[in-house]
């Protein structure tokens, strides 16, 4: 660590912060030559292989088993598609959540918002203008996490053979920071000949599209892979089963399929080990126009004045108040 009583720039900071990536992946080279496999490491791919083979021992449901409420529905109007799922503990539609379809609506896109949570529709107090913004609101049992609500969506919701883009996004992002960040983006997207995108990519355990903010487009609607996908998605009952059976195999599986597949941010690290640079790189991602952070990083680290200094006060606050009323 820097020395206690010294007070560091920006860039020293910066420079501080690139000397121990770099250790660090030199640290990790070092053992990575060794000829043998660690006991740590070995523990940890062993426990994740037991607990794949007892999630698929009990047969999960498939994705459409769970119970799906209809709030409200209205026929398709644009030619753009976001499925924007939430995880809600309590009967509240979180504040970022509500300003994220805002910006979808903004842009252009038909929102569809479904609820993944314990409770039923009617503990809901949907206002006029949330259900404005969308073009369907629904409540589902929460099965499946996020992978789980977007493919129920897409396999009951006749999205038409007009649509060009087909977005899935979660709240576990807090943003849009500003319309002209997220403006830049979503015409990056859409200038982009990828046939699936994703914001971020990263090399932990295999490369692959992180999927807090996935876009389907071209040969993966033309070629029906993207319905395909969400056809085979089932509800696994641990969010480690989601990521490593769904999220990091999902850029794989299209990518052999000869699908091109791209993230929209270039990659800031190519150390395997920290090449999560929405964590490890978050500042350096928005500098880069990265409209968001990531709440789990928030949330570890919500006294670090640097990053709480990069997010708009409103949104902030807001999030905070919601922390201290849970």
């Amino acid at each position: 660590q820097p020395p206690p009583n010294c007070t560091m720039s920006d860039h020293d900071l910066s420079l501080w912060t690139r000397f121990r990536h770099g250790l660090r992946a030199w640290r990790r080279g070092i053992k990575a030559r060794l000829p043998y496999v660690r006991r740590r490491e070995y523990r940890k791919v062993r426990a994740v292989a037991e607990q794949l083979a007892s999630e698929l021992l009990t047969a999960p449901d498939m994705a459409t088993s769970a119970r799906l409420t209809t709030v409200l529905q209205r026929p398709p109007a644009a030619r753009e598609v976001c499925l924007f799922v939430s995880y809600a503990a309590h009967p509240v539609v979180k504040h970022h959540v509500r300003r994220h379809i805002r910006a979808f609506h903004d842009a252009g896109f038909d929102v569809l918002f479904v609820l993944n949570t314990p409770h039923a529709a009617q503990d809901f107090a949907f206002d006029d203008d949330l259900t404005g913004l969308c073009r369907g609101v629904f409540v589902r049992d929460n099965k499946g996490f996020d992978f789980g609500a977007w493919a129920h969506l897409a396999q009951v919701i006749d999205l038409g053979d007009a649509v060009e883009r087909i977005v899935l996004v979660n709240d576990s992002i807090l943003g849009p920071f500003d319309t002209v960040a997220f403006g830049r983006m979503i015409e990056t997207i859409r200038r982009s000949q990828a046939d699936m995108l994703g914001l971020t990519r990263s090399l932990a355990v295999r490369p692959h599209l992180q999927s807090f903010f996935l876009v389907f487009q071209h040969a993966a609607l033309s070629r029906g892979l993207f319905d395909n996908a969400m056809q085979s998605v089932r509800n696994f009952q641990t969010k480690e089963a989601v990521i490593d059976l769904y999220e990091t195999h999902l850029t794989r599986h299209m990518e052999s399929r000869g699908l091109r597949c791209e993230s929209v941010f270039p990659m800031l690290s190519k150390d395997i080990h920290s090449s999560n640079d929405t964590y490890f790189r978050w500042d350096e991602l928005i500098r880069h126009g990265f409209p968001y952070v990531k709440i789990s990083l928030l949330t570890e680290k919500r006294t670090n004045p640097a990053l709480r200094a990069a997010i708009p006060a409103d949104l902030l606050n807001a999030w905070e108040q919601e922390q201290q009323t849970r």
